[in-house]
């Protein structure tokens, strides 16, 4: 840090005799020999720092992504096991029908009527517990998102349709794939 100042003054000097007075100051406040690298190493730690927080916000949009595709597999796994608990309910719900009916003619007996309605019963508890599931999953899903997640885009009955959209890992993969991973960046440039 450097300053300078020039100064002039015209006064009477102490035997009553104009006299012109002229000042110039230079002032070094603060100077700093980089003789062993510490000023250039600090700028080498910001750069440093500086990568490290980008890798951390491509690894903490890595985590929402992994959070939202979990959350999205979680719903289809619920959807196909409602339809599924639906249909067990209605295959249920007749086989009590039947039965009954068994039971009016006096071809079952009241047990196997006893057993029926629980069986029946279970099935709409299912069902009933598993709505709730998809409800659940489907509202992480639009909070991961950030707005509701069109019908479109969401998981059908059917449930996931196989496994044809999972990408199969070549055996062949390097593991050095593992040092771009966005935490591993960070970590790196944290030690830096």
């Amino acid at each position: 840090t450097v300053s300078a100042a020039l100064g002039a003054s015209r006064a009477p000097n102490t035997k009553g005799v104009e006299a012109n007075t002229w000042q110039a100051g230079l002032q070094l406040s603060a100077y700093e020999l980089d003789l062993l690298g510490r000023v250039r190493n600090l700028d080498d730690a910001a750069a440093a720092s500086l990568l490290a927080t980008e890798a951390a916000g491509r690894s903490a949009r890595l985590a929402l992504i992994t959070q939202t595709a979990t959350a999205w597999l979680a719903l289809a796994a619920d959807t196909e096991q409602l339809a599924l608990a639906q249909q067990s309910g209605v295959s249920r719900d007749e086989t009590l029908r039947l039965t009954a009916l068994r039971e009016q003619v006096g071809a079952a007996s009241g047990l196997e009527l006893n057993v029926a309605q629980t069986l029946s019963a279970s099935a709409r508890a299912s069902v009933a517990q598993l709505s709730r599931q998809v409800a659940q999953d489907r509202n992480a899903l639009n909070l991961l998102v950030g707005q509701t997640v069109a019908d479109a885009q969401l998981p059908g009955p059917q449930g996931l349709g196989g496994t044809e959209w999972l990408a199969p890992v070549p055996a062949s993969a390097s593991s050095e794939l593992l040092l771009a991973r966005p935490d591993v960046t960070q970590a790196e440039q944290q030690l830096v």
